[in-house]
């Protein structure tokens, strides 16, 4: 057992009804990172069942099945067999510049695991984000809703540039949480 989430991870363990549903009220950053690493992601009642047995249990039936009322359910499953079977990643082909240090719910480092494991690619404003504009598809700017002057500026010249606009970074949490890109326009941040 750990109290990190990352590529060595197995399982994710998370509270769901005897259905194996999940509210979305129960949605962490460790979950959001099992799906983004595509890891099972299963029931307390599989602990239980694996402690009762003596023996790990097949996960298969003790999956999470996540919010059914959000139209979640495949979610996990989905995440998990997209990896298993070497499809393309939620954020393939997408590189993200994040502005800003974001929450306590969500931290700026929590916002690049989750946009690398689900393929994306994080580039840090500055010298590396102009050797990378040249192999980039689509850019995403994530920002902060607290932001300086100053950066507010730069990212006014960068939108400017790219034909773009930023983003709150629920657009990746929501995104990932649906194993589906949201329409980004409504996540769109006036600055």
């Amino acid at each position: 057992m750990s109290s990190d989430v990352d590529k060595k991870t197995t399982h994710i363990i998370m509270p769901t009804d005897s259905k194996m549903q999940a509210s979305r009220k129960n949605y962490t950053i460790k979950y959001l990172l099992g799906i983004a690493l595509g890891k099972w992601i299963v029931s307390q009642l599989w602990i239980t069942a694996c402690v009762k047995s003596g023996r790990l249990v097949d996960e298969m039936q003790y999956e999470v099945k996540g919010d059914v009322e959000a139209a979640q359910s495949h979610v996990p499953h989905l995440a998990r067999t997209t990896r298993e079977n070497k499809g393309p990643l939620l954020f393939d082909s997408i590189s993200v510049v994040c502005f800003g240090e974001f929450n306590a719910a969500i931290t700026r480092d929590q916002v690049c695991h989750l946009v690398q494991y689900c393929g994306g690619h994080i580039i840090d404003f500055g010298n590396e984000f102009f050797k990378a504009t040249s192999a980039m598809t689509d850019l995403v700017i994530i920002c902060d809703s607290s932001l300086s002057q100053k950066t507010e500026l730069q990212i006014k010249d960068l939108c400017e540039r790219y034909n773009t606009f930023p983003v709150s970074v629920e657009w990746i949490t929501d995104s990932i949480a649906n194993y589906q890109l949201q329409d980004i326009e409504e996540y769109r941040m006036d600055i």
